[in-house]
């Protein structure tokens, strides 16, 4: 451990896929199997079969249609950021001496970074958390897992809440205490990391997305102690960061 003072800051974590992106990136390359009948098949084991097992299974059939790794990272990179996002994380990366950004995906590494480097953003993170990723003979791509949990609220392959939980402790351990965490994301495994902010923290779920649904429509936000913030872009949640001078 670090011999320092703690040093307080304010976190942001974001999630990546129809977030910080209009529609999920594996969605993309989905839409790039010449066998939609398959892709189809493949959408409807889920829930039933972890995304991370669903989206190896793409990719052994994009192999097999001869579908490079090029084309691919095309299908990645055709995905376009929600309005507004760009000018929000922009202007959070512009107060570096205040905040710290992090990114916590339930895609893979390569798909992450492909989408990151398009927008010229990846250096905004401090870290980026997702499922490792590796090229494969059999497979276009093989994916493999962030870690394996037994939460009831996430994937097998990739539990948010773990993740946060460890940065949290390991920022500590460097002498980084964070008065406040602002999370913002969409999705279902979303929830599990939200359920774990206090009373000074905000949450910004994604309207009509399955986090917003999780918090209203299931009446999850009993179990919140968080401040819940909709949003519908980004500037929405630019301008409340800017109302309560936040940064």
């Amino acid at each position: 451990m670090k011999n320092v003072e703690n040093i307080k800051r304010i976190l942001f974590v974001f999630d990546l896929d129809s977030t910080i992106t209009k529609t999920g990136g594996d969605n993309m390359a989905f839409k790039i199997l010449k066998d939609q009948n398959k892709a189809k098949e493949l959408l409807g084991l889920f829930p039933k079969s972890s995304w991370c097992q669903i989206v190896n299974l793409l990719m052994i059939e994009l192999k097999k249609e001869g579908i490079t790794v090029e084309d691919y990272k095309n299908a990645i990179q055709s995905n376009s950021l929600n309005p507004g996002m760009q000018e929000l994380l922009t202007f959070i990366n512009s107060k570096k001496e205040k905040s710290d950004m992090v990114l916590v995906s339930g895609s893979n590494v390569f798909s992450v970074g492909w989408l990151l480097e398009k927008y010229n953003i990846k250096d905004y993170f401090k870290r980026i958390f997702a499922n490792p990723a590796k090229l494969s003979e059999e497979k276009l791509i093989e994916i493999g897992s962030y870690q394996i949990n037994d939460c009831s609220n996430c994937e097998v392959d990739l539990c948010k809440k773990l993740i946060v939980e460890d940065y949290l402790k390991h920022s500590l351990k460097e002498g980084i205490q964070y008065e406040k965490i602002i999370y913002v994301g969409d999705g279902h495994n979303d929830f599990c990391p939200v359920s774990i902010l206090g009373s000074n923290d905000i949450a910004f779920p994604r309207i009509d997305f399955a986090l917003y649904k999780k918090i209203y429509e299931s009446e999850g936000i009993k179990d919140l102690n968080c401040e819940v913030i909709p949003w519908n872009d980004g500037y929405k949640i630019l301008e409340h960061i800017k109302d309560i001078n936040l940064l």
